[in-house]
């Protein structure tokens, strides 16, 4: 098949990796692969095989990215477009209906973001959400009725790593206005109050945004206190799989769980929203149908916080061993191809109505 994913950019970001391993894997499996996006430093991991294309996607030049987009599908002959949140997904909804293709939408945010439009809730031939709770919530998108459906991110399988080091937090995300609150209370409430029993201590963050450099600020007051640099802000890195999978212990929902996870490091559901538990056997069910968000929890604070990390460093060999055994977990239900099968399965049967 030749499909066409529409994504706003194409840097750091949980729908950005999704789209980065759809793309090679749907082109392993034999399809012929486009992206449309505003390139991006993921650009760099597409297999050669996939043809990504620049587009600005922007409320103001709307008429002209659509018509860009009907374009771009008639020259190379698309059969099916699927889109990923607000904007890609609403321009995809009226390109397909013009071009008279099937359409696909994942929301991976807050449906009322993502289907604000009603065009976006009713062109689509098919909304996928990745968490059962945004699946099942209020909301006009409530509309989309049985042209939804539940499938959530996959993730490669990655080896865990044999040089590890315990005593090492780690935040990996898109460095915007709501990560980085929960990021700068780490730095500036939680390290302070956790080096003071564990002197060996350190802090990485992985990722990039508008708000990387306030975070530096923080980062240099705090390593100046602690006479070392205990708060590590590494920015952009290319594949943030190997050092994930060197760390102790990984604060994070998503994607970074499903990453962190499948490479046996232990996980603590947290975003600027909620912050939960450590991910285990027990809860994993709950977890697994919430995109390993702690839905319905508090909203995160520095003493729990500070609590729940002085847990795991009393005991990190035992958290590691729980996150061990939860990898085949993670790799049965969620490996990437297994993913990417049940999506193009969507696609063909969609195709075969179109036809």
């Amino acid at each position: 098949m030749r499909i066409l994913y529409l994504v706003h950019s194409f840097n750091y970001g949980g729908a950005e990796n999704h789209v980065l391993d759809l793309a090679n894997s749907m082109t392993v499996m034999g399809n012929e692969v486009y992206i449309l996006t505003r390139k991006g430093r993921l650009a760099e991991r597409l297999i050669d095989e996939v043809t990504i294309s620049d587009l600005k996607m922007s409320d103001l030049l709307f008429p002209l990215v659509l018509l860009r987009i009907c374009r771009f599908i008639k020259r190379n002959r698309i059969e099916i477009i699927h889109a990923h949140k607000r904007l890609p997904i609403l321009l995809a909804s009226l390109a397909g209906k013009i071009m008279k293709i099937p359409v696909v939408a994942t929301v991976h945010g807050q449906p009322r973001i993502d289907l604000r439009s009603p065009f976006s809730r009713r062109f689509p031939d098919r909304v996928i959400f990745v968490s059962r709770r945004l699946l099942n919530g209020k909301g006009s998108y409530r509309e989309v009725g049985e042209r939804a459906l539940f499938i959530q991110n996959g993730v490669e399988a990655t080896d865990p790593a044999e040089n590890r080091d315990p005593a090492s937090l780690c935040y990996i995300s898109r460095i915007d206005r709501k990560h980085s609150s929960v990021i700068g209370m780490v730095i500036k409430e939680v390290m302070p109050e956790i080096i003071k029993f564990f002197p060996g201590i350190s802090f990485h963050i992985l990722g990039d945004g508008e708000f990387l450099d306030e975070l530096r600020q923080y980062g240099a007051k705090f390593n100046a206190e602690a006479g070392r640099e205990a708060c590590v802000i590494h920015g952009y890195v290319k594949d943030v799989k190997p050092v994930a999978a060197r760390a102790g212990l990984v604060l994070g929902v998503g994607r970074v769980a499903l990453e962190s996870l499948v490479a046996g490091v232990p996980v603590l559901s947290v975003n600027s929203e909620f912050l939960g538990d450590f991910i285990t056997r027990e809860n994993y069910s709950f977890f697994k149908a919430n995109n390993f968000v702690a839905a319905g929890n508090d909203p995160p604070d520095a003493s729990r916080l500070r609590d729940l990390i002085l847990l795991y460093l009393s005991n990190p060999g035992g958290f590691r061993e729980e996150a061990l055994a939860l990898r085949e977990n993670i790799l049965s239900d969620f490996g990437i191809m297994k993913i990417s099968g049940q999506i193009l399965e969507v696609y063909r049967q969609l195709s075969a109505i179109t036809r």
